[in-house]
């Protein structure tokens, strides 16, 4: 007799979560039963909406900023062990800037959105213990 050692809930972590494809994921992982965290720079009402609408399967997290810091706020509202996708969606899209020193600042945040925040949020989650030695988990990074 064999026994089915899956869980029975899956699990996924959206970045990005707030607009366009983040959003359009949280509300469908959760229209399949899934339990989701959604990691946004701030939260909107949108967000909110579905929270009501799905509140014991739907995390918000709040992380202020896609870099460092960012990082370390879902690492303290959320234990990777639990969770069996994470997609970096999280992006900064803007129209380019003129000046000089708007182009500086830009392609900087460009690149703690697009880059060091999906290598660093993957690193947390490839981290822990759930991932050593099994190929189980997924991290399914996008960006446009």
């Amino acid at each position: 007799m064999t026994t089915n050692t899956l869980k029975q809930e899956k699990s996924i972590i959206i970045t990005g979560a707030s607009r366009r494809l983040g959003y359009l994921a949280c509300s469908t992982y959760l229209q399949r039963g899934w339990q989701v965290a959604a990691v946004t720079r701030q939260v909107n009402a949108k967000l909110q909406s579905l929270k009501q609408a799905f509140s014991d399967a739907f995390t918000l997290v709040e992380c202020g900023q896609y870099n460092q810091l960012g990082v370390d706020a879902v690492a303290s509202m959320l234990n990777p062990e639990q969770f069996d996708v994470l997609i970096n969606n999280a992006s900064y899209f803007v129209p380019d800037a003129d000046a000089t020193n708007d182009k500086i600042h830009q392609y900087q945040t460009f690149f703690e959105t697009h880059m060091l925040f999906p290598l660093l949020l993957s690193e947390w989650f490839a981290s822990s213990e759930a991932d050593q030695g099994t190929n189980d988990r997924v991290i399914i990074n996008m960006s446009d």
